[in-house]
């Protein structure tokens, strides 16, 4: 699968997967230009990176070219070049591939492991992590998915496009409101347009139509993203605020928003005033982790032990987690004895055990933050606050 909306039940699934050996490959991308070739070139270098990891591994040359063969096929593909966004993520196993294009710039990496690797992933589902903006007017519904450096729409499905097109067929609307049509009804006839009257606050006939077509719209929105927790920004003139929360209780819905008509509006400007929005919140909720870590450094509440911590994610005990997004510690976890081996470099059997905490952290319902190294709170790689 190639797409470039990720959601959380797909990562789920990426963190469940299991194989003989798991290829995770994430590459900087950048979307139009000179370099684009550059793209190109970047995978097929992390193919040959697999290639010689799975050799070490044993692989014999035909079941790694069996492997490689749908990801060697991405190289030749135009179409799937000229789309590109900020980063790509690739998972490939045996009985597992996912390709994923998304807004977030990655630094080079190919890892083969009997998992896949996710940490990179994470801020998208974190702090500076992925919101939405739904631009609605009478005329035009887009949804976009940002993070904190970048913005991109998102296709919408089973979700009108316009008010015409969300009344086009419903039967209130030909019983009780007034419309203009050219006459014309079928797949290639133009949508009808519906009575407005006036630019202000709509009658209450223009209102009964607002909240039919807002509610198909909130259905079919609410439908693509309910299983996430990103927060989502309206955008949209003043009086389709309130008659748009009337018909949408999503708790991804954000109270304030964004005012004035977004159909003027360019990504980028929506992406700016979205973020003045949500990253006071992102921030927030970081913080809260830090300082809760920092309150409870000097008691057996909090670690920055990695040798500590790996065992207690393990064990579901581990409720805040915080790691260094571009560190690594390559290395092997014991279940029996509950004790990690730690490598300087990384060896065929080892996985990078920051990554491993992660996901034992994540399966037990723990909030996870991938961060800068100099947002860490401690000289260590990674950090844990304990619920016992």
């Amino acid at each position: 699968m190639d797409a470039d909306f990720i959601t959380r039940s797909e990562l789920q699934e990426i963190i469940n997967a299991r194989g003989e050996a798991c290829v995770s490959i994430y590459l900087p991308m950048v979307r139009a230009g000179a370099d684009v070739q550059g793209n190109v070139t970047r995978l097929k270098n992390a193919l040959s990176e697999a290639q010689d990891s799975l050799q070490e591994w044993g692989w014999r040359q035909a079941e790694i070219d069996d492997l490689l063969a749908r990801p060697r096929r991405l190289l030749t593909e135009s179409p799937f070049w000229r789309e590109q966004l900020d980063g790509l993520a690739l998972f490939l196993s045996p009985e597992f591939y996912r390709s994923y294009r998304v807004p977030v710039e990655f630094e080079p990496l190919t890892l083969v492991a009997e998992r896949f690797h996710i940490k990179p992933l994470l801020p998208l589902f974190t702090d500076d992590g992925r919101f939405y903006i739904l631009a609605l007017s009478k005329n035009q519904v887009r949804l976009f998915q940002g993070t904190r450096l970048a913005v991109d729409e998102v296709e919408l499905e089973d979700t009108p496009l316009s008010m015409a097109e969300a009344l086009w067929d419903d039967p209130e609307r030909e019983l009780q409101h007034h419309t203009t049509t050219s006459g014309v009804k079928g797949p290639g006839a133009s949508a009808p347009e519906v009575v407005h009257h006036g630019q202000g606050t709509p009658d209450s006939e223009e209102l009964h139509q607002l909240r039919r077509y807002l509610q198909k719209v909130s259905t079919g929105v609410q439908k693509q993203i309910r299983d996430e927790e990103a927060p989502l920004v309206l955008a949209g003139v003043d009086y389709l605020h309130p008659i748009y929360k009337e018909v949408d209780d999503s708790p991804h819905l954000l109270e304030e928003g964004i005012t004035g008509n977004p159909d003027r509006s360019s990504a980028k400007e929506l992406h700016e005033k979205a973020w003045s929005i949500v990253e006071p919140l992102f921030l927030e909720a970081k913080e809260e982790v830090i300082e809760r870590y920092r309150q409870l450094a000097h008691r057996e509440q909090a670690s920055d032990n990695l040798e500590e911590i790996v065992p207690a994610s393990v064990q579901g005990r581990v409720d805040a987690l915080l790691v260094s997004i571009e560190a690594h510690r390559w290395g092997i976890y014991n279940e029996a004895s509950h004790e990690i081996e730690v490598h300087d470099e990384p060896r065929p059997s080892d996985e990078d055990l920051l990554d491993f905490a992660a996901v034992q952290a994540l399966s037990y319902g723990g909030t996870v933050y991938a961060l800068e190294a100099d947002e860490m709170p401690a000289e260590s790689p990674i950090a844990a606050v304990y619920r016992f």
